[in-house]
């Protein structure tokens, strides 16, 4: 009876320290960058573009979507101004995105492994998305405004291809995988980037 309560009790121990090794995606300052959707007394038209591409060109969508249901803006896109009627503004957005990991990895690993920090804090990541924004009377050809617009978004997100080491350190190595995994860990994970910019969409588009 004893042999078999210790043999549960490990198995539990095992599944809780492999299962436990996850930690959902979570962006930490989401609302740092936020705004109410404006309503123009005045309809306007504007005639959108970028030179964005592949995931750059995602978060440009993400702004369309939110053009789209901006009360009294009317969004042109593509617009190209030889061949299409006249708008009132052209809008050229570029918006260029950065990922990054964090230094502050290397602690969650080591020494964090000794309290499961992996796993319910997750690991440190950044995008930093760079949006270039021009808009110019179409009129008067004059530009109106330009800015770049910088958003840094963090988050905490830990998936079992990083966190194993926590598992094994306190089975088998004592805390040496996660010391030596903990410079790697350091970086970027390029496994979440898709749900990283899912989850960014809206309140980037938005804020846009």
């Amino acid at each position: 009876m004893k042999k078999g309560f210790c043999f549960l009790t490990s198995l539990f121990g095992l599944v809780f320290l492999f299962a436990a090794c996850s930690h959902d995606l979570r962006v930490k300052n989401v609302h740092q960058y936020s705004a109410r959707m404006p309503y123009l007394e005045t309809p306007i038209t504007i005639g959108l573009n970028t030179s964005a591409s592949g995931v750059s060109e995602e978060f440009f969508n993400y702004f369309l979507d939110e053009c789209y249901g901006i009360g009294n803006v009317k969004a042109i896109y593509p617009y190209a101004y030889s061949t299409t009627k006249p708008v009132d503004y052209m809008v050229e957005v570029n918006p260029a995105v950065d990922y990054g990991g964090s230094g502050a990895n290397f602690i969650v690993s080591f020494p964090g492994f000794l309290i499961f920090t992996p796993a319910w804090h997750g690991y440190n990541y950044k995008a930093d998305i760079y949006t270039d924004v021009t808009v110019t009377d179409y009129n008067t050809r004059e530009v109106v405004f330009r800015e770049r617009i910088h958003n840094k978004y963090k988050c905490a997100q830990a998936e079992f291809d990083r966190t194993w080491t926590t598992g094994t350190d306190w089975l088998l190595t004592l805390g040496v995988c996660s010391l030596i995994g903990g410079c790697y860990f350091t970086s970027y994970d390029d496994d979440i980037t898709q749900e990283f910019n899912n989850t960014l969409s809206r309140p980037y588009g938005n804020y846009m």
